[in-house]
């Protein structure tokens, strides 16, 4: 609250008439406001180099992109709604000069851009943090969708994208996907235990 009353005392001062000159102090709390009103996060989405070579990279079969957002306490949250949200426009593979019959990305889509990993219609159902363990509860429509997450690379993929996501976070050792309740299983994996990123690098 007292954030927010700072941040209206500046805007009203800097909106009043005339040449209003803030303090030195005034000026550094401004920023502070200001910096405290978003915060950077890093998403881990699909790599189509990795994809389409085959040969997973420094994180498996995605990549890291930075994403800033509103600041929020439930920050875990909101990195996983923009997981499922997906690319932005202009990060998103599979662009005019991809030639997308026979699977072959352009260049630049191949070195720079990035691919889903789950449908954008999932809705999350519940998140928990605990001793060091998240525990993300997903809607079964992660499966049921027409671009659901499906075969052992897509699966793969997803669970790479979940890990390295939350873990980035201090509070988050390891991950548990769970799909409305129950185990995540996507025909090829039953993801039965939380994992981190060791698991992962360790090809588990």
């Amino acid at each position: 609250m007292q954030v927010i009353s700072t941040l209206l005392a500046v805007l009203l001062l800097i909106a009043a008439p005339g040449c209003v000159f803030l303090s030195e102090d005034e000026a550094d709390e401004a920023d502070e406001v200001q910096e405290e009103a978003s915060l950077e996060i890093t998403l881990y989405f699909a790599c189509p180099e990795a994809v389409h070579t085959g040969e997973p990279g420094e994180y498996g079969y995605v990549t890291p992109v930075a994403r800033e957002v509103p600041h929020t306490d439930e920050v875990l949250r909101t990195a996983v709604q923009e997981l499922i949200r997906g690319p932005e426009e202009d990060e998103r593979a599979w662009c005019d000069e991809c030639d997308e019959k026979q699977w072959e990305p352009c260049d630049e889509c191949l070195e720079h851009r990035v691919s889903p990993v789950a449908p954008d219609s999932v809705e999350i159902r519940g998140i928990n943090i605990e001793g060091g363990i998240a525990s993300i509860d997903l809607c079964r429509e992660l499966f049921a969708a027409e671009d659901g997450v499906a075969g052992t690379l897509g699966g793969a993929i997803f669970v790479q994208s979940m890990v390295w996501t939350a873990t980035e976070f201090p509070t988050v050792d390891e991950v548990q996907v769970l799909v409305e309740g129950e185990y995540f299983d996507d025909g090829h994996m039953i993801w039965e235990e939380p994992r981190g990123r060791d698991d992962l690098t360790a090809g588990k």
